[in-house]
């Protein structure tokens, strides 16, 4: 599985019981071959994905293919690829409560 591919399939792990209310929009750039770029939106209890970037992001999230999915597969730590800036994340704390939308 790709990053785009995993960021496609955000609206089967999305946990709409998770925070009531919850409003947000994500632009992901994501780099290389496997790359694309993609908005994530969250609103009255919905996730959307769309191909491209739309609208104004809360957060914008850029890394590699290979970054963004060694975070996701537990090979690699978000935090220290953060550090070393091959994650680019422009609100850590509206990360944070995205990430808490979704089913482990």
């Amino acid at each position: 599985m790709t990053a785009i591919e995993y960021i496609r399939a955000s609206p089967q792990r999305f946990n709409p019981e998770a925070m009531s209310g919850a409003e947000t929009c994500f632009h992901f750039s994501i780099f290389g071959e496997k790359g694309g770029e993609l908005t994530v939106n969250i609103k009255d209890g919905h996730c959307n994905v769309q191909d491209g970037l739309h609208g104004s992001p809360k957060c914008f999230v850029q890394a590699t293919d290979d970054t963004y999915m060694g975070i996701i597969n537990g090979k690699l730590n978000g935090s220290i690829a953060y550090m070393q800036g091959k994650l680019r994340i422009s609100d850590m704390a509206e990360n944070m409560r995205f990430s808490k939308l979704f089913w482990s």
